[in-house]
């Protein structure tokens, strides 16, 4: 009888074990290499490995689908376990842990500072306190999305300058 893994996630330092597991799971090297052409092409959208000890021995993968090029769907797929581990649980437990929008869904918040009101602080001061309130508003989450200038005053220079600014709302179920 093994450990129960644990499931978490992928992360970078665990892309070579993926790779491991899901070319062992399917004999073959073409489902990894799936695996490896939907992240590198940004569309993965969410992948999470089992592992026990620092050992990887499944992997899940979801990316989107679309049918009739007008209805957009996640699809699961490769599920992969080791072969010494198959049979006990851990591809059930990829396909049952995560159900519609436990994982999928990431909600923002927005949030709009307004720096260098007046003529010539725009101009002068933008840039320090930009920068200030960029790792400030780092300190509580924030990240700077853009930096916006809406209003054009004198010589065609911004009368203000907005930044916007997001954070999560939601944590992933992992």
């Amino acid at each position: 009888m093994h450990p129960k893994p644990s499931i978490r996630k992928e992360s970078t330092k665990d892309f070579p074990g993926i790779r491991e597991v899901v070319h062992a799971a399917f004999g073959r090297a073409g489902e990894a290499d799936l695996v490896d052409g939907l992240r590198r092409s940004g569309v993965l959208t969410f992948s999470a490995v089992a592992a026990i000890s620092s050992r990887i021995v499944g992997h899940v993968a979801f990316s989107p689908v679309t049918l009739d090029g007008r209805h957009t769907a996640l699809a699961l797929a490769p599920v992969a376990v080791t072969p010494d581990l198959q049979r006990q649980g851990i591809g059930s437990a990829f396909i049952t842990r995560w159900k519609p929008g436990t994982f999928m869904k990431q909600k923002y918040e927005y949030k709009f500072v307004r720096l260098g009101e007046g003529l010539l602080s725009a101009r002068s001061e933008a840039r320090t306190d930009y920068q200030e309130q960029v790792r400030q508003q780092a300190r509580d989450g924030w990240r700077l999305v853009q930096i916006f200038a809406p209003g054009v005053g004198v010589y065609g220079a911004a009368k203000y300058y907005e930044l916007i600014l997001e954070r999560e709302i939601s944590q992933s179920v992992l």
